[in-house]
This record gives structure tokens, sequence and C-alpha cells, in this order.
């Protein structure tokens, strides 16, 4: 090493090494504690006072707590009627680490915080933090006072104390103060970076802890507009609603049970789904607080449920047909259909971080698997029916995995594909190469589509960018076996990567790599997205090893492009790009205003009412096509739904003429028939009204319409000052036609589509295009990824199997 080089060295000496204090360490590091920066910090940061009334609610004190989120002021404050905090800890509470009442079982013995921690984050992480806390008196069996009644205050800047009290109140707490704790404080967004609270998550929390909290009422204050969520049903109206909410059809009816153990109780609650979606339909909590990220008690559960069935399947020989005896038919096979609840009670319940997304405790695991093998197993005994209806499934499961492993094992085949390649070479027109003859330069498309194709020759860079187009969706194409389409689109891609097929266990020869980048580069829809996945599998099967070192790439094509008026412009990659930038601009064009009081509502709650907002009307306008009215008109049935059930065929009875009144359209509603009529000047139109009509319509609206849950508003523009009235259809209307004459919206319906010189400028170009890189960097992350490119192969290729649309 040189002595300049020496001489530029950091320094490392005894001055290098610093000590935080608590707080400080909380400011200097916060994801540590709070997952993440940005608005998924703030709503971690927002939960923790939320979960510590919820730990006093299942203590059994309390009955309703207050959240007040003010979204102009970037202020919240919970409230609750429990114990409150005992005021000599009041300061320590909110400044030490680790300082707390849930580190043994005599106060709490079952709570969601765990770590002493999250009160110090809300305070270091807030330009200020105070906290009022009013405890009753504490009486002697004699009738004496053990401990009067105290009051506590503190005050924190920045998580620096500025003010305490702790005052005895020996004539007991006056009747017009509040009794128990109330939490308020300013998220700081030097320390957040983002001062926007995540208003639908925090809806979705309240209503999630009342279900868990039956019985406990969370009223919820935005901007002061009022919203209370109350359940007493439990899980049995959680999972209800969990079917509704997702429009789930269940195999068989819903099965409930529930364990004691020595340090925690377990109540679950579950189905199966004969559709596997793909997407996650069971619930998880511990201690009222919910895991996203599930973990041991509902991967013991899951186990627990396979392994029952299983067991039941080999103690009766004649449930599978013989023609299937050698499929590997078991319970695991349809796991992943299962629609559950699964909750847990717990001691000392362990997390994998401080966000506790997932349980890690591991003493749930054999006493929630064996329970449930258990109580299931039995339950398949005494129902012999529903349970042959499971096994059916899983044969049908079985014998999908059966026909797939043959396909793979016919495409590796040594024999066979080795005859294919010999009288097969790639065809020409399909496989462009470049001229470049350095491997760590080249890069290669893997295009969809003969169309797609011929943009991508003329704009792709010859002298180091290669092409192969794809003939349609892999999967579509292989039904026949290897002499197939399939099998010939999939050898080419083996001899394009020059890495040949992994037979006789042995690995591919990766130093033969023909290109140093595989572009896969489909359209930006559906089919799009399904033959991305295919190839990812394809590449994940037979190379995983160019996956995790960064040779696979997804380009990511733009699905619009927007042209100024100054003929400047700039491409749309998704919808959720382009809902986001509608956004912006109608934040900054319009304000949104009270009908009752002309107040001017906070940008927040306009931003929380747009983002509900989305995709309102595209499901008016389905709906309103499906039945051959105006949506306009089906938005007023939807909303006076209680005036049509009561309207008859006589026009000028009350509740026609209250109809008339609120919608300007004159009814008609004929009892025998179910028909209602609809007139408004040269318009007419017939519904049939019946349940049909309200599972497959007015259902689906309505909880669209709850999900908004803001109303009784109009915008009024903030140039102009034009006001515009009227539903959330036509307000919706005004606002998406905001851009108007001024911008130019070219739509790409596909790559086709694209001229050159757009597809240069976003997936050709190497300085300017948008890819993803395809990286797996450890085995944890490969087995997540492999499930992830896997799952919407896996799904379609179900889809096909059960449709009778795949030949096997």
């Amino acid at each position: 090493m040189s002595d300049n080089a020496i001489k530029n060295q950091p320094v490392y000496n005894d001055d290098s090494i610093q000590e935080l204090s608590d707080i400080e360490h909380i400011q200097k590091r916060p994801s540590m504690y709070i997952g993440a920066l940005g608005k998924i910090g703030l709503y971690k940061l927002d939960c923790e006072p939320i979960q510590n009334v919820l730990d006093e609610a299942m203590a059994g004190f309390g009955s309703t707590c207050n959240i007040y989120i003010d979204t102009i002021k970037n202020i919240v404050s919970v409230e609750d009627w429990g114990r409150g905090i005992p005021t000599s800890k009041l300061k320590d509470v909110f400044a030490k680490q680790h300082v707390g009442a849930k580190f043994n079982n005599d106060t709490y013995h079952r709570h969601a915080g765990s770590n002493g921690v999250g009160g110090k984050c809300v305070s270091a992480l807030s330009d200020w933090l105070e906290c009022t806390v009013y405890r009753e008196a504490i009486y002697n069996n004699d009738g004496s006072i053990n401990t009067p009644a105290k009051y506590g205050h503190v005050y924190f800047e920045k998580g620096i104390c500025q003010k305490f009290e702790n005052n005895d109140l020996p004539n007991g707490i006056p009747s017009n103060k509040h009794v128990g704790t109330i939490v308020t404080y300013k998220a700081s967004e030097k320390f957040l970076q983002t001062n926007e609270h995540d208003i639908p998550r925090i809806i979705d929390l309240c209503d999630t802890l009342a279900y868990t909290t039956p019985g406990f009422a969370f009223n919820l204050f935005i901007d002061g507009k009022k919203q209370t969520f109350y359940h007493t049903g439990g899980m049995q109206e959680q999972f209800k609603n969990l079917i509704r909410m997702k429009k789930l059809r269940l195999l068989i009816e819903p099965i409930e049970f529930s364990g004691n153990e020595p340090t925690f109780d377990y109540h679950i609650m579950f189905s199966y789904n004969p559709q596997n979606s793909g997407d996650s339909n069971i619930i998880s909590f511990c201690n009222g607080n919910t895991t996203p990220g599930n973990g041991f008690h509902v991967s013991s559960f899951k186990k627990g449920a396979g392994l029952a069935l299983s067991q039941y399947i080999n103690e009766n020989d004649g449930l599978v047909p013989k023609q299937f005896q050698k499929l590997n038919v078991s319970g695991a096979l349809i796991g992943d259909n299962i629609v559950a609840i699964v909750g847990v009670s717990h001691d000392d319940p362990n997390y994998d971080n401080q966000m506790k997304d997932t349980l890690k405790s591991i003493d749930v695991q054999t006493p929630i698997e064996q329970g449930t093998r258990s109580k299931f197993l039995d339950w398949l005994h005494n129902h012999p029916k529903e349970a042959k209806k499971l096994i059916d499934l899983a044969i049908d499961y079985a014998k999908y995995e059966s026909e797939r492993k043959k396909l793979k094992q016919t495409l590796i085949d040594s024999k066979q594909t080795k005859s294919i390649f010999d009288s097969n070479s790639i065809d020409p027109t399909k496989y462009k190469t470049c001229r470049s003859n350095n491997p760590e330069e080249k890069e290669i498309f893997i295009v969809e589509g003969q169309s797609a194709g011929g943009g991508i020759g003329k704009a792709r860079d010859s002298n180091f960018q290669a092409l192969y187009e794809l003939t349609g969706k892999i999967l579509n194409v292989a039904k026949t076996g290897v002499k197939s389409n399939l099998s010939k689109v999939i050898l080419d891609l083996v001899q394009i990567s020059g890495l040949g097929l992994p037979v006789d266990n042995k690995k591919p020869n990766y130093s033969n790599l023909a290109y140093n980048k595989f572009i896969i580069l489909t359209d930006a829809d559906d089919d799009g997205a399904h033959i991305r996945t295919l190839l990812l599998a394809f590449f994940w099967t037979f190379y995983p090893e160019i996956v995790k070192d960064g040779h696979v790439f997804i380009a990511n094509p733009p699905i619009k492009k927007l042209i100024m008026g100054n003929k400047s412009s700039f491409y749309i990659n998704t919808e959720a790009d382009y809902d986001r930038l509608m956004k912006e601009y109608i934040i900054n064009t319009f304000e949104m205003y009270s009908e009752k009081t002309h107040k001017k509502l906070s940008e927040g709650l306009f931003r929380a009412f747009i983002d509900a907002n989305t995709g309102y009307n595209i499901l008016m306008d389905n709906h309103a096509n499906a039945l051959a009215i105006d949506p306009r008109l089906l938005e007023m049935i939807c909303i006076n739904i209680g005036l049509v059930s009561e309207c008859n065929d006589d026009v000028n009875s009350k509740y026609n003429k209250e109809f008339h009144n609120n919608t300007g359209y004159y009814i008609r509603r004929y009892e025998k028939s179910g028909l209602v009529t609809f007139d408004r000047g040269v318009y007419h139109a017939n519904l049939k009204f019946d349940n049909t009509f309200l599972k497959e319509h007015f259902d689906e609206i309505c909880n669209k319409l709850n999900e908004i849950s803001i109303y009784g508003m109009y915008i009024k523009g903030i140039r102009s000052g034009h006001e515009y009235h009227g539903t959330l259809y036509s307000l919706n209307e005004y606002m998406s036609k905001i851009l108007g004459n001024k911008v130019t919206i070219k739509h790409f319906k596909g790559l086709g589509e694209m001229n050159p010189d757009d597809l240069v400028e976003t997936v050709i170009d190497p300085t300017k295009r948008d890819l993803t890189k395809i990286t797996v960097n450890d085995a944890e992350k490969a087995s997540k990824y492999m499930e992830i490119f896997m799952t919407d192969t896996y799904i379609n290729l179900k889809r096909l199997f059960y449709a009778g649309k795949l030949d096997i």
C-alpha cells in the first residue's frame, strides 16, 4: 500500500467509538424501531398508542378508545378510559427504553406490546408529545384510601422532557376531568420524512381490533369526521366479513375450535376455498395485534390441517379411486386453499422484530399443530360427505402435480431433447443475433409476439442487443408434448443461453453463458404478466444461478404517454403511477368543502377521499353496463335502496314521491314481477329488483361506498372558484377531466403500438430505460422468490386444468 493511500485512510481510534442515549439511538436509526421511514413508519408510530389502549382492553379496563387525527396540523391524540399510566413513572415510560409494565404478567396477563420501546419511539420521533393521566383512588377493604387519586402530566420536545407533573388528588378527580390516559403528539417530518398518515390502514386497524376485542369501541375522528368500529360477534363475525369482502365460495361449512395451554390460548376458525386465487385468505393475530406476516401459529395450524386430512385418507382406503392410488394424494396439496382466522392470546409473545408482524413464539408450534390435527380429524370422521369433497379436491391437485412433473421430465430428458436439437435449428425470423462476440456486453430481449418483435428489431442496437420473439404463452402451446411449439420455444431458449439442459443431475455449464443480460419484455397487461411469470419460472427451474447472479431482468414498458401543450412529454408505467399523478393534479386544482358548513376540508381528507374513490366510476360503469342502465341512475338506486324496496306501482305514493324528490326519476315497482321502471323525461329504464340484483350488484357497490365513507361535500376550483356539486360519480367525472385539452394522452395497449422512438426511450436505451433486476441473494430469499415466480404460473395451470382446457 502506498504512503498516500495510508494517509488517506479514515481515522479509527478511541474517538471513533460513540455512545448514544436511548432517544438519540431511536432518532439516529428509526427504521430499527418502526420498520421504515415515510408513510410505513408513520403508520407504525400511530399504532403504538392504540396498541397500549388494546392492552388495557384485554386486561378488562375501559370500553372505548377515541383516536383523533388532524391531517392539516399533523397532530394525533389517543384517549382511553383505562387505569391510567402510573404517574410517578410517566416520564420514564416515554424517555427510557425497556421501561414498561409488560415484562411480567402481574399487570398485563396478555398484551400486544412487549419490549417497552413503543412509547419512547413516539416521543423521540415527534416534534412534541404530551401525556395527561388521571388515576382513580385505590381503596382498602375497610373503605379507607390506600392510594389517593393521581394527576400526571408530561411534555416532551424531540424526546427531551420539558415539563413533568405528578400530584396527589386527595379530594378525588374533578368531575369535569377525563379519567384515563390521553397521549397527543405531532410526528416529526424531519425524522419520518413525511406527514401523511395512512388513513386507510388505520381504519382497517381499528376495524380489526374491534373484532379481536368484542364489545370494545374504537371511535376514529379524521379532521372531525367520526367513524365508530364496534363488533360483538368476535371471530364468527370477522370470518363472515372475510368471506363477504373477498367474495369467496366455501367448500365446507366453517370449522371452529380452540385450545388452552399453560402460557397461551388459541382460537381458530377455517374452511376451504375450492378455487385457489393465489391471494392469502388467512387473517392472524396475537394478543389482538394483527400479524400480517403470520408466523408459527399459522404454519403450525396449516401443517396440522394437512396432516389430519392425510391421516383420514390413509385410514380410509376406498376414498381414493384405484386409478389415482399411485398419486401422492395428501392434505398438504390443498393447504393454499385454506380460508382461516388464527388467533393466539399469549403470556409472553416473541415476534420477528419491533414491527410485530410475524409471531415467532416456539411454544405455540406443537400444541397448535397437534390440536388442529386432532380436532380436524374428529370433524372429518363425523362429516364423511364434506370430507369426500376435500379429498376430491386433493385428488385433482395430485393429478395436476403429477402431469406437471411428467411434462418437466419430458423436457429435460436428454435422449429426446438431443434429437430435437439435432434436427431443429432456431428460426432466424424469430432469433436475431448481435454483432458483438463479447458475452459480458451482450444482452437479449425475449419479446412477446411478432408485432412487438418487429418494433424492437428496428429500435435495438444490433451491435450488442439480440432479440428472440416468443410465440404466444409458453403454457398454452405445450399441451401436446415435446414436439409441440412449447417444447420448441423452451429448447430455443436453452440453446440461446448456451448453458445446455441440466440432465443426469449435472449442473449447467455457467461458464458458457452467452448473454450478460436476459431482458423479458412483454405487454403491460395481465397476459404479459402471465408470460413474464412463466419465463421467470423457466429460468429459476433450469438456471437458478443466473437469477442469483443478476443476469435476468424485466423491462417495464409504459402504458401511457402524456404530451403537454409545449410538446414536452413523459411516460407512465402503471395505472397506480397514473392515479398518483392524477391525484396531485386534482389536489393542485380543486379544494373540497362541506355541503353542510361550506367550510374547506383538509387536504389530508381530500387525499383520503381520492384514494378511497379509486375505481368507483369503473365499478359503477361495469355494473350499469351489465344492467343496461345509466350509471348515474344505478348510483341513485343504491343510495336510496330503502325507498326502492318500499315503492309500489303508484307513482304518487309516499315513497315513490320521495324517490322522485331525491333523484329526479319517476319510479314504479311492480310487486308480483319484481320489475321496477324509472322515467326521467326521454330516458326510460327497467330493472329486475330481486335478491340476484342485491347479491350481484348492490352488495359490491355498497361495500365500495362503505370504503369511501366520505359524503356531503363538493369541490371548488382553486383558480376559477367554480363549484362542482353532485354525487360521487359526477364529482369523479369532473375530476377525471382535469387534464382537458391541455394534455394529450397516448395509450399503449401493447408493445406493438409503440413506435421505435418510444421503445428506445423506455426499454431499449441503457441510459434511459426502466429495468427491474431479478436477484436472489441467499437461500431464504430464493425460496421466497420461487414462491413469487411460480404462484401465478401454478394458479393459471390449475385454472386451465379444472376448466378442462388443458389436455393431459
